[in-house]
């Protein structure tokens, strides 16, 4: 939750992309702080975001890794209402849904728009998709070693 009395809505809810780490860039600008512009930031301020529920999420994409090695790290790519899970270490899933299979925990596409709670497995049916997110992830991992 965040408030600013007079300041922004009350009451609202944003559907919008955003993550944990917005909020240093978020905070920075609020306060006229300056940020090195030689550091990359995952983050991006969400002012216009918290302001409007239509502004667009400041995130085209976002990557996101568990571990050091991306070949045997969990990762994730967001992209609008995709989401794609690679070396997946676990199968916590809702009551009632089955166990990724070990096919499942190479790669998982789930289309959150059509399937919130993630419950099927699009990659066969989606192998553009797939492609153009295994792409994105492993430039952005090549990003990652050379920064």
């Amino acid at each position: 939750m965040v408030s600013l009395p007079g300041t922004l809505p009350q009451g609202e809810v944003r559907d919008q992309l955003v993550t944990g780490c917005d909020w240093f860039p978020t905070i920075a600008a609020i306060t006229g702080s300056k940020t090195k512009p030689d550091r990359h930031l995952d983050g991006k301020s969400i002012i216009t975001v918290i302001e409007s529920s239509k502004a667009p999420s400041p995130h085209k994409r976002f990557y996101w890794q568990l571990g050091d090695n991306p070949a045997k790290a969990q990762w994730v790519v967001r992209e609008g209402d995709w989401k794609l899970y690679a070396n997946v270490r676990e199968s916590v899933r809702p009551e009632g849904t089955p166990e990724l299979t070990a096919e499942d925990k190479k790669f998982f596409l789930a289309n959150l728009k059509e399937d919130i709670g993630e419950t099927s497995n699009l990659v066969s049916k989606s192998p553009q998709i797939l492609e153009r997110l295994k792409k994105y992830a492993l430039e952005y991992q090549d990003s990652i070693g050379r920064e």
